[in-house]
């Protein structure tokens, strides 16, 4: 597997640079769509506005929980990423933390799900000696089932300063590619917010 799309998939699958997904997506459409004024104010309504309530997500090839109060895109390639709305997108590009739910999927081009893990775990401890040992502490690394398969859940919490969260990850080979249901949380919401990434997880189907 190509060392620069492990590095890529890596930090975010694991919420380290999450936040960029939406930067990009920003800016994608920044790039691609030039509306009036009158199509700007709709777009920035519709866009920063949650689900009215629990709804299943369809992204083609899988389905996946879409929580009341979430935002979905599906526009990223083979990553789906959904925001929690807060406030506006003004308000919510000051914000230090984000909340984020992804679904990701990686070929695995050979590897299998232990090898793929033994990457990432090279690359947190990389990481770390360059942002310090208390940057990123692994809290639990386990094996699970997902869709009836041997599965991985890896749990981070990462510590930047004012940027605290926890990012949880659970890791399933599915023949020829590796899928990943992933959230991040400011560390303070996680005793919350983890019923809703197990709600979100138990939804998870690839089709």
């Amino acid at each position: 597997m190509n060392k620069k799309i492990i590095v890529i998939g890596i930090v975010a699958l694991l919420v380290i640079v999450m936040v960029a997904v939406l930067f990009i997506y920003r800016s994608h459409i920044d790039e691609e769509i030039v509306p009036s004024e009158e199509e700007e104010t709709v777009e920035t309504e519709e866009a920063w506005v949650g689900v009215a309530e629990d709804t299943i997500f369809d992204g083609g090839d899988f389905e996946v929980l879409l929580p009341q109060g979430w935002r979905g895109y599906e526009d990223l390639g083979d990553i789906f990423s959904a925001a929690l709305i807060t406030g506006t997108e003004e308000e919510m590009s000051e914000q230090i933390v984000w909340t984020e739910l992804t679904v990701q999927r990686y070929a695995r081009d050979g590897q299998s799900l232990d090898e793929y893990i033994d990457e990432i775990m090279v690359f947190l401890e990389e990481q770390k000696e360059l942002m310090g040992e208390e940057s990123i502490t692994i809290r639990k690394d386990e094996e699970r089932t997902l869709l009836d398969l041997p599965a991985r859940y890896i749990e981070l919490e990462v510590n930047w300063g004012e940027y605290q969260s926890v990012t949880a990850t659970i890791f399933v080979e599915i023949e020829d590619n590796i899928w990943n249901v992933g959230i991040n949380l400011p560390t303070a919401d996680w005793a919350g917010g983890e019923a809703l990434f197990e709600r979100v997880v138990d939804s998870f189907r690839v089709k």
